[in-house]
């Protein structure tokens, strides 16, 4: 599989001042949460770390599981900002492999936090339910940056399946010391490979029941006088 590029932790649009970007937020809110936990990580405590005002933190992101998803979005955002002459002439495997890389390479500077918060939704089930939707809608970006195009029942699987190569890559990476990433890279490698030979195998089913179908339409009926 090519290697993913280095990745950036985020970038900075979409807020009006600058202590207060994505990429500051995401910094210190889980700076906070590897020194004190997910009950440390409160509006006021992040407002203090930020040098902003409390009321300003709060016109940006109105509580504690905006924050979620705003960290969710900063690190989305390494895989949204790959130019798209990178992706030229891969294949959809190798599109998925790099992308989702350059997400983890971007998580690295805030492995502490993260880790904390993964002990942390064990026992805090809004937490957990917050994961999960920052998880989907990393699956349902990652579709679009790799030009998988599908829709409707198609797509919520397709979601549901690279969001499964996520998180067992996800746990990898958690115990991954190497500094290049190797055995992630090598989890994510069989995860994604195993996907591939799944859809494989669903598409052959499905032409399968394709033929027997037009094949059923075109017999006469077992009542038929012969010609």
């Amino acid at each position: 599989m090519p290697r993913a590029k280095k990745a950036s932790s985020g970038g900075a649009a979409g807020f009006g001042r600058p202590e207060l970007n994505g990429s500051a937020v995401t910094e210190a809110g889980l700076q906070i949460v590897a020194e004190e936990g997910w009950d440390g990580l409160t509006m006021p405590r992040l407002a203090e770390r930020l040098g902003v005002d409390t009321v300003a933190l709060y016109d940006e992101v109105p509580g504690r599981a905006a924050l979620l998803r705003r960290f969710g979005d900063t690190f989305d955002r390494a895989m949204a900002s790959t130019p798209r002459g990178d992706l030229a002439g891969m294949g959809v495997r190798d599109r998925l492999f790099d992308l989702m890389m350059r997400r983890f390479e971007a998580m690295q500077p805030h492995r502490d936090g993260l880790e904390r918060l993964t002990r942390d939704a064990r026992r805090a089930p809004e937490l957990l339910a917050a994961g999960c939707c920052t998880v989907d809608r990393m699956a349902d970006r990652l579709l679009d940056l790799a030009d998988i195009r599908t829709s409707g029942l198609r797509r919520r699987l397709a979601r549901r399946a690279l969001s499964a190569v996520y998180l067992a890559t996800y746990r990898t990476w958690t115990t991954d010391g190497s500094e290049d990433l190797a055995s992630t890279m090598a989890e994510l490698d069989k995860r994604l490979g195993q996907l591939d030979r799944l859809a494989s195998f669903a598409c052959r089913m499905r032409r399968a029941g394709g033929r027997r179908r037009a094949e059923s339409r075109d017999e006469p009926p077992a009542d038929a006088m012969p010609a």
